[in-house]
């Protein structure tokens, strides 16, 4: 189309790697427990490069919110400032 500029990019081949919109249920689907790491790789939507990710349960914890007092792993991710309970 008139205007239009088309862009590729050449990614190296994964052996597995993950949408970024998968992320989030991903995450929530992995066998946590005390000492558990893993390393996935994930592409990201709009940049479109491999963003490599380690997860790393580093304390269970109780959390407390308006709805109940709940049991948790803290998982830190090594790439970014980031957590997910």
């Amino acid at each position: 189309m008139r205007g239009e500029v088309a862009i590729a990019a050449q990614l190296k081949r994964f052996r597995c790697v993950y949408d970024n919109e998968q992320a989030i249920q991903l995450m929530r689907r992995l066998p946590y427990a005390e000492g558990y790491k893993t390393s996935l790789k994930f592409l990201t939507s709009l940049g479109g490069r491999v963003v490599p990710v380690e997860l790393e349960v580093t304390k269970r914890e109780s959390v407390e919110v308006p709805a109940g007092r709940f049991d948790c792993f803290r998982v830190g991710a090594c790439k970014h400032v980031h957590r997910q309970w």
